[in-house]
């Protein structure tokens, strides 16, 4: 772990962590109109609708991968949640 061998409390990847299993997301998505508006419900990590960061993957270290000053649920625990999101468009205006 980094914490042993860098004295670094956020970890180079997130995968740096000790082994455990879970279901990271569960949730239910309800489409409303033609897709434009839809709701999650459910298990969610926060980071895969709010801070997806395209480059991410390229590289190690985990503030790549999400912001820890902003609390959030995330890696490694993500929360239940309620999001909504709705797709703009000339239609609504």
């Amino acid at each position: 772990m980094t914490t042993d061998y860098l004295g670094d409390y956020q970890t180079l990847s997130n995968l740096d962590s000790d082994p455990f299993t879970q279901i990271s997301e569960y949730w239910w998505m309800q489409e409303f109109g033609e897709g434009d508006v839809w709701f999650k419900i459910g298990t969610q990590d926060a980071n895969a609708n709010f801070c997806p960061l395209d480059l991410a993957g390229d590289l190690v270290g985990s503030s790549f991968g999400l912001i820890p000053n902003v609390p959030k649920p995330t890696f490694p625990r993500p929360g239940m949640g309620l999001a909504g999101f709705a797709r703009w468009s000339d239609s609504f205006c």
